[in-house]
């Protein structure tokens, strides 16, 4: 990998934390199956100077090899599980200028992951742990389409559910925080925020109202984010 700036390498590892869920009608989530499973999405129409994005994610079991994407905005900015297992939140160019943790959400277990950039730095978070952060630009050149959990330029597709995906217009997390096991909730620093909430069809829509995405080979499951607890791990 090309000029990947390191992790910070005093940070300790990420505990792994386990969230109860409720399922319930009217509540959903997207099941990705792996290739073909895509979702293309309109970004925002704004490039914002501080920015965070974040979402819940779960793999349909514990997966070892990647790359696995969560959320992908070529030139802009990518969340993803790189092929060596680790987790990263880049600048979405080739060279992957960004932060690294050596450790994947793709456990089996439901996980809470977000990435800040406050115009120099970018920060990366897991279940509301800071993991790693580094020096970066983000926005150099936005695609005109961003995607969840696929990167069609490199044929990659996450296995497993995504739910709740927000992007805002500022850091909402300068540090370790705890996370809240429920959908997000719109504000004024929201930029666009997808429930997932359709329950069918081959769409989803914004819920600010601003942006739709196209679904491909992925299903609608009945899903509630619930209350959470510390898992017992050694992790």
């Amino acid at each position: 990998m090309r000029h990947l700036l390191p992790a910070l390498l005093a940070l300790p590892l990420a505990a792994c934390v386990k969230f109860d869920l409720d399922e319930g009608p009217g509540d959903h989530a997207l099941d990705f199956i792996g290739d073909p499973s895509c979702v293309t999405a309109e970004p925002p129409l704004t490039v914002p100077g501080r920015f965070t994005v974040e979402a819940w994610v779960k793999a349909d079991k514990e997966r070892a090899d990647g790359p696995y994407p969560l959320i992908m905005w070529p030139g802009a900015v990518e969340l993803f599980v790189d092929e060596d297992g680790r987790a990263l939140i880049t600048d979405g160019t080739e060279a992957r200028v960004g932060a690294s943790f050596p450790q994947s959400w793709m456990d089996g277990e439901l996980h809470h992951v977000a990435g800040t950039w406050d115009g120099g730095t970018l920060r990366l978070f897991l279940d509301g742990a800071l993991t790693g952060f580094a020096e970066a630009t983000l926005f150099s050149n936005s695609a005109p389409d961003m995607y969840f959990g696929c990167h069609p330029f490199n044929q990659w597709h996450h296995q497993g559910l995504i739910d709740e995906v927000r992007l805002s217009r500022e850091v909402r997390y300068p540090s370790d925080f705890t996370p809240l096991a429920g959908d997000f909730e719109p504000d004024d620093d929201t930029i666009s925020l997808w429930h997932f909430s359709e329950g069918d069809g081959k769409k989803t829509a914004d819920a600010m109202g601003k942006a739709q995405a196209d679904l491909v080979a992925v299903d609608w499951v009945d899903f509630t984010l619930g209350d959470s607890e510390p898992a017992d791990s050694g992790t």
